[in-house]
């Protein structure tokens, strides 16, 4: 099976079928929503409540060929049509009114899993429901065997999902993958993708390269485009870790760990490590056939800069930790003392006593948590002048003062 190149030529293959006016335009006319999947987003944006929706709206939707189930503000069913149950047939004979949008999830999510991923399958769920969907563009997956677009309208009423499926496109054998018909034609324009100062990756339905641009040749340090093009993303992101530094093995199996799940599950944009304390943000979006663009972006310094942000948090953590038990013990020790002790801040307000000089001075704890000033109580002015007080200025203008008996004026 021949890999794609940047020729025109070898390019040829994926612009059957289409007329070509900027590849700007088309690469977004790729990527955009289907118009079935918008008709069903701009009917359902008109309705306040998922309960308002009349089986006539689910019917109508069933007549697109548009798949549609609801969740109330308590993200419980709503509703679904029968284009739902076809597209997601795992859901027939339990989804019912009143079901937990999380029993829903964990059904769709066990069937797509293999058996040594069932240990995710909670925390999958739980990524589902707190993910903020209006931020993102629809996204495209396989399902049972057919490419399926996926939109989702959230709001304080509650969710309304809805899909698609890529009409007359069934995922090729591996072996066809590349050979297949179906990416919009970007031949007269893939250099414009050199310039762009991101990594940028166009995959085939079965996730084959099919061709990247020389920043991404750069970002994933591999030899040429040619390297890149010989198998999929995981290929590239083990060639790019081959020869690291042994330390690094902790990044490397946990970056492998969330590439391989974010794969597998369409979505969010998601963070990679790399060798050298190097990241990466990945944003994908597919079309419904499959055909992938994904958007490798350096985000380096940003990760440093936050590094560097949590070890100061870090270290202000343990030094108020530190503070704290010093400050402790200076309390157990003060305490203890038979003498008592009154500090009094440079602005002459009382910030603390120990337990001897509350006893002696007739005053609550309470009182001295309001930080009184102290020439405003006649129980504690008179020890700026008596004989038997103790005053040692402290740094910043303090004055501890110390007695062991109070000679009221």
């Amino acid at each position: 099976m021949g890999g794609w190149d940047d020729s025109a030529g070898a390019l040829g293959v994926l612009t059957e079928g289409y007329t070509s006016e900027s590849a700007t335009q088309q690469l977004f006319a790729a990527l955009s929503t289907r118009p079935a999947i918008e008709s069903g987003q701009r009917a359902v944006a008109q309705v306040d409540r998922a309960e308002d929706m009349s089986p006539s709206m689910a019917a109508a939707l069933d007549r697109l060929n548009v798949a549609v189930c609801a969740f109330d503000a308590d993200d419980r069913t709503a509703f679904w049509n029968d284009t739902y149950l076809r597209f997601f047939p795992e859901h027939v004979g339990f989804i019912h009114e009143g079901e937990p949008y999380r029993a829903n999830l964990r059904r769709f999510y066990k069937v797509r899993l293999e058996a040594e991923e069932l240990g995710l399958l909670e925390r999958y769920v739980d990524e589902g429901i707190a993910r903020p969907s209006n931020e993102q563009a629809p996204q495209a997956f396989s399902h049972r065997g057919f490419w399926l677009q996926a939109a989702e309208e959230t709001g304080p009423a509650g969710r309304v999902c809805l899909w698609t499926r890529a009409i007359g496109v069934v995922p090729a054998a591996a072996n066809d993958e590349i050979e297949g018909p179906g990416m919009i034609g970007l031949a007269s324009g893939l250099d414009l993708f050199e310039h762009v100062g991101e990594g940028i990756m166009l995959t085939g339905p079965h996730g084959r390269i099919g061709w990247v641009n020389e920043p991404f040749v750069a970002m994933y340090r591999l030899p040429d485009k040619a390297r890149a093009m010989q198998g999929d993303f995981i290929d590239v992101y083990l060639s790019a870790w081959r020869g690291a530094d042994p330390a690094e093995r902790g990044r490397f199996e946990a970056g492998l760990t969330v590439l391989e799940e974010n794969l597998a599950l369409a979505g969010a944009p998601f963070e990679l490590p790399l060798p050298g304390e190097r990241w990466v943000r990945v944003v994908e979006q597919r079309r419904p056939d499959g055909i992938g663009c994904f958007a490798h972006v350096d985000i380096s310094l940003l990760k440093q800069r936050q590094q560097r942000l949590l070890r100061a948090e870090e270290r202000a953590r343990e030094s108020a930790t530190r503070l704290a038990a010093r400050s402790a013990l200076v309390d157990a020790v003060l305490d203890g003392m038979a003498s008592a002790v009154v500090l009094v801040d440079a602005q002459g307000s009382v910030v603390g006593c120990n337990a001897r000089a509350l006893e002696l001075l007739g005053v609550s704890e309470e009182l001295i948590a309001t930080r009184p000033a102290l020439d405003d109580l006649r129980a504690l002015r008179w020890m700026r002048h008596a004989d038997c007080v103790q005053a040692v200025r402290v740094d910043g203008g303090a004055v501890l003062y110390s007695f062991a008996e109070v000679a009221m004026p």
